[in-house]
C-alpha cells in the first residue's frame, strides 16, 4: 500500500523533529514508496516456481552455477580491505572459470560510501590488480552487493538499495557500453 505509506510518511514529516526526519530517512522512505508504486504498476503476474528453506551458511551452495561456467565462493582475502576485515564483511562473489576479471562488493578503504561494487583484473603473474570502483553509474550512496557478471563479460547483475529501489535490496541489470566506456543506467528488474 505504497500510496497510503506516502501519505503517512508525509504527515509524519510535517510533525517530526529535524533529527527524527534524519533518523528515519523520511525523504528516502517516500522515494522508495514512489519507486515501488511505479514498479508494481508494470507487473502482470508473479509466480513462485520453487521455494526452499536453507540455512544461511548454505545460501550460496544451493545454486547451480556450472551452466554459467563459474562458482560462488566466499570473498577471498585478496579482495578484502582492512575496513572489510574490521567490520567482519563476509560476502560471496561469483568467480567465472578462468576468470580474467572479478566483480565483488566491498566497503572500500574507509567505508564512507557503504558497500560498493569493485572490479579487479587478473595480472600476467596470476595476482590481482588493485580493486577499482565501478563508479557512480553503478554505485550509489546506498549499499550495492552481490555482483554477477554474465558470461558475455559486459552484462552486470547486482543488488542495490539505491537507484530506483523500492526498499532494501532490489535486483538491477546494467550493460557496459564500449563506445562510451561506461555502464549504462541500471534497470530495476
Amino acid at each position: 500500500e505504497f500510496a497510503k505509506a506516502v501519505k503517512f510518511y508525509s504527515r509524519f514529516k510535517t510533525k517530526a523533529k529535524p533529527e527524527e526526519r534524519t533518523k528515519y530517512s523520511i525523504d528516502r522512505q517516500i522515494e522508495m514508496c514512489k519507486n515501488g508504486n511505479q514498479l508494481l504498476s508494470k507487473l502482470n503476474e508473479v509466480q513462485v516456481i520453487e521455494r526452499q528453506e536453507i540455512a544461511e551458511k548454505d545460501f550460496y551452495r544451493i545454486y547451480d552455477t556450472e551452466s554459467v561456467n563459474g562458482k560462488l565462493i566466499s570473498k577471498p582475502e585478496d579482495f578484502q580491505t582492512k575496513y572489510d576485515k574490521k567490520v567482519g564483511e563476509k560476502s560471496i562473489i561469483f568467480l567465472p572459470n578462468n576468470a580474467k576479471e572479478a566483480y565483488f562488493s566491498s566497503y572500500g578503504k574507509k567505508g564512507e560510501n557503504g558497500k560498493d561494487i569493485f572490479k579487479a583484473i587478473k595480472l600476467g603473474d596470476g595476482s590481482w590488480s588493485e580493486p577499482v570502483s565501478l563508479g557512480s553509474s553503478i554505485n550509489t550512496k546506498y549499499d550495492e552487493d552481490f555482483a554477477f557478471i554474465h558470461p558475455d563479460g559486459r552484462t552486470l547483475y547486482f543488488a542495490s538499495k539505491g537507484h530506483t529501489s523500492m526498499g532494501v535490496y532490489d535486483i538491477f541489470k546494467s550493460t557496459f557500453d564500449d563506445a562510451t566506456g561506461q555502464w549504462v543506467e541500471p534497470e530495476n528488474l
